[in-house]
């Protein structure tokens, strides 16, 4: 019987063949995100650089940055270095020489087949319908939408479109920047992973009565208590209706400092006394309204464990009122490699409220010839639903992290990106991670 060869002899012969026939390596950022792996060999080849093979010899990264790595022949690594900023539709895209550890790595987390079948909406006009945003996609038939509304039942702005396979979903993206009831309306390629994840966030699950289908929600938050308010005014404001646990199920968040935030958090026997709770939204408690709402279960968790800081900054623990665009899915290499602890991170205070993760993925390797290493992943902090002004970028290694923290930052705490002073810090993956998913306690 044949002796497989061993591991290390395999890829030794594969680096021997690949030296015999001159191949090179580069890499490409700004791709639009659009992109295919065909779409990116065809402007190659337009330009003079010339692929090994038809079959993959292209591997798009699929993160902020729009980041490809690819195999061209030797002898047309000067064509291919020549279209560093030549554009590719709208983008400009850059293109370096890179090694073949590059390449192998970008192939381990390239995305797998499947996981551009979705695409994500924001900007939506307030009441768009899943049948208006089917119409908005005519052209490319979405199979089905959902749209993302918050606890409370209101529209996020933002929603998801599935469709029959991954080529209808690239072409859709090409709907990017169109308008829709006079909105501009922004396209991202997206998975399911992360729609489950931003629909379970916004609306709760129907297994529990903390913000589940609208039938089955038990928790109330009340705003605006006057001070001094207790546990047991806020049970007798609510008198006739069962709350569960008594006064000392009553959950009463404070600040960093300890004071009393005004908001309470109430959980009902049922959610019909839930129902009925939500009637007594303006009426007086000792002089002074008080709103009532529905709470959402993340909002109850994070109050019930004491995170109540606006700021994701003082610890890592998010708040509720904190959304990101995106779920932090790492891809297999990095789970493998980095731990929660690892500070592979980039924390950053103060960003224009109108930049994109794609235009802040081109910014954060900083101005100028001795440009530092791009993020793998950047991840935008919303508040309320909207840019918050915070963001999150993820490297590979905490050496890369440290090197863009040197360029972005050389004197430390503050940084030009985008024209404008922003507060750039080192932090953990833990931070971050919590934050993207709240989900590490």
């Amino acid at each position: 019987a044949a002796v497989a060869a061993p591991a290390e002899e395999v890829a030794g012969k594969r680096k021997r063949e690949e030296e015999e026939a001159g191949v090179a390596y580069i890499r490409l950022k700004g791709l639009p995100y659009s992109s295919t792996p065909a779409a990116v060999a065809e402007w190659l080849a337009a330009g003079g650089a010339r692929l090994p093979s038809e079959e993959g010899s292209v591997v798009l990264r699929h993160n902020a940055s729009g980041e490809a790595f690819a195999r061209v022949l030797r002898e047309t690594l000067p064509a291919a270095k020549a279209l560093n900023r030549a554009p590719m539709g709208k983008r400009y895209v850059e293109v370096f020489e890179a090694g073949r550890a590059d390449f192998e790595r970008s192939e381990h987390s390239a995305a797998p087949d499947g996981a551009k079948l979705l695409v994500r909406l924001r900007g939506l006009p307030w009441g768009t319908t899943e049948e208006a945003v089917k119409v908005f996609l005519a052209p490319h038939a979405a199979r089905a939408v959902h749209v993302v509304t918050r606890a409370d039942g209101r529209q996020t702005g933002e929603a998801y479109a599935e469709f029959d396979s991954a080529e209808t979903a690239t072409a859709a993206l090409e709907m990017h920047g169109q308008s829709m009831s006079g909105r501009y309306i922004e396209l991202f390629p997206a998975t399911k992973g992360e729609m489950y994840s931003v629909l379970a966030a916004h609306g709760g699950s129907a297994d529990d009565g903390h913000g589940g289908a609208d039938g089955d929600r038990r928790t109330v938050k009340v705003r605006g208590l006057p001070w001094g308010t207790t546990a047991a005014d806020v049970v007798a404001f609510f008198g006739g209706m069962t709350v569960e646990g008594g006064a000392a199920g009553v959950v009463m968040p404070s600040d960093a400092e300890g004071r009393p935030t005004g908001d309470a958090f109430v959980t009902f026997a049922t959610s019909e006394d839930a129902q009925a709770a939500l009637r007594k939204d303006k009426a007086t408690l000792q002089s002074r309204w008080v709103a009532v709402a529905l709470a959402a279960r993340d909002e109850l968790r994070a109050a019930a464990a004491g995170h109540g800081a606006d700021d994701p900054s003082s610890c890592f623990y998010a708040h509720p009122k904190f959304a990101l665009a995106h779920p932090l899915d790492l891809p297999p290499h990095l789970s493998d490699l980095l731990s929660l602890d690892s500070r592979v991170c980039v924390r950053m205070k103060g960003l224009p409220t109108d930049i994109s993760e794609d235009t802040l993925g081109e910014l954060m390797p900083g101005p100028g010839p001795d440009r530092g290493p791009a993020p793998a992943i950047v991840r935008l902090v919303f508040r309320h639903d909207r840019p918050s002004g915070y963001a999150y970028a993820l490297y590979e290694s905490e050496e890369l992290a440290a090197q863009a923290l040197a360029v972005l930052s050389p004197t430390g705490g503050a940084a030009q990106v985008g024209g404008r002073a922003v507060e750039v810090h080192g932090c953990s993956l833990r931070e971050m991670k919590h934050v993207c998913d709240r989900a590490i306690a």
